[in-house]
């Protein structure tokens, strides 16, 4: 026979568990909304401070985008943080032409600061991962609260260039390879974007 006792104690057992279960539920959730966060849909503006390909048609008469070759993502996270992101890769392998750029409105200033080193100093991987010679310029981009700049080598060709810029909690990251840009022509085309960054609230 079960007494009174018993039934509570497995009552309270029951519950127990379906606690620690969402609790559980709750940490996993909230971990990956730190580390992941959740896709959001993208506004205007916030493809206005993104560097995307179609920019490139002006300065490159003979570049003709292909739509399939592109992607965009937002995503936002617990803790405040809002990432953009562009991937162009050109499928043609005649025209290796590759172009990212990504923003992030980080949650404060100290962890924007950390971030953009971060992003700054990964910049030499970022040009050996692809392939190319890391050549650092100093006083081309003096955009922001700091700012790095280097032009990718083929040997004795450029073939690209990266860029990494902070101002205030805004950090971004541009990354072109694959094609010999004039100098002048990479400052037209990430000018409009570092433009609206400024002003820009996710």
């Amino acid at each position: 026979m079960k007494t009174k006792a018993g039934l509570t104690w497995k009552v309270w057992a029951i519950v127990g568990g379906v606690v620690l279960a969402a609790l559980g539920l709750l940490g996993a959730l909230l971990g990956a909304g730190l580390t992941w966060g959740w896709p959001s849909p993208l506004s205007r503006e916030d493809r206005d401070v993104l560097v995307v390909a179609a920019e490139l048609a002006p300065l490159l008469p003979e570049f003709v985008l292909r739509s399939d070759a592109e992607s965009f993502s937002k995503r936002q996270f617990f803790d405040g943080r809002v990432q953009l992101a562009y991937h162009y890769i050109n499928p043609d392998a005649a025209t290796p032409l590759r172009l990212t750029s990504r923003v992030t409105v980080a949650a404060n200033r100290a962890e924007a600061r950390s971030l953009y080193e971060m992003e700054a100093a990964a910049l030499g991987t970022t040009a050996q991962r692809a392939g190319y010679e890391l050549d650092q310029r100093g006083g081309f981009f003096a955009w922001g609260d700091a700012s790095r700049y280097g032009l990718l080598r083929d040997g004795a060709e450029a073939a690209g260039y990266v860029l990494a810029c902070r101002r205030g909690e805004k950090v971004i990251v541009v990354e072109l390879s694959g094609i010999n840009l004039d100098e002048g022509l990479f400052g037209e085309l990430v000018l409009p974007s570092l433009q609206s960054l400024e002003s820009y609230e996710p």
